[in-house]
């Protein structure tokens, strides 16, 4: 596994190679802007869905979180400092512990950027494992933590706003999982060269 402070390069040379062997090239987003325009309405979603969940058990409103009246002031100390980072590490953690063992040994990178953590398997993998990869931390963190801290009294305003965080964290990759969902077929594989996501049936 390769740590890294950016996002790795595509290879010219793999991706040719992989090209002439079959694999198709996802349809995806051209660069960082037009990824985050259209991870827009994944933000949306995934938000409603994590306070959708939190709403069971406690009165989810602006007053929840301390926001009163028509002007709020904005208090960022030590505890949500903590909060936001741990639940950025704890995100890309989970991307890796769900890839297997004798790929995240290989080509994957684990790494963070001004933009935010990332995890990057140039490995190949089946397509039900990539969702997982995709998938899990928006699921054990926004649904599962919320779910388990509703449950056990634990959902202050911190932790669901963390939970929420997470949420919105994770729109990329939900748009990542609608694109494999809506272009890869059942039980073809899927590698990545960069950023850059193939696959082959």
């Amino acid at each position: 596994m390769h740590f890294s402070t950016s996002l790795p390069e595509a290879d010219p040379a793999r991706e040719h190679a992989l090209t002439d062997d079959g694999w198709i090239l996802l349809k995806e987003p051209a660069g960082a802007g037009g990824t985050l325009l259209s991870s827009v309405p994944f933000m949306i979603l995934a938000a409603g869905i994590t306070l959708l969940i939190a709403a069971i058990f406690v009165p989810v409103s602006p007053g929840y979180f301390g926001l009163y009246g028509e002007t709020f002031s904005l208090s960022i100390g030590l505890p949500a400092v903590l909060a936001i980072a741990g639940i950025l590490v704890f995100h890309e953690l989970i991307h890796l512990s769900c890839i297997p063992k004798i790929a995240r040994a290989g080509h994957t990178y684990l790494g963070i950027t001004c933009a935010g953590g990332f995890v990057v398997c140039e490995e190949i993998l089946e397509k039900d494992r990539h969702l997982l990869i995709s998938l899990g931390p928006f699921l054990t963190i926004s649904v599962g933590g919320t779910i388990v801290c509703g449950l056990t009294g634990l959902l202050s305003p911190l932790v669901l706003a963390a939970f929420t965080l997470n949420a919105l964290g994770s729109s990329v990759d939900l748009l990542t999982t609608a694109n494999v969902l809506r272009q890869v077929p059942e039980g073809a594989r899927i590698t990545a060269s960069g950023m850059h996501t193939y696959w082959k049936a």
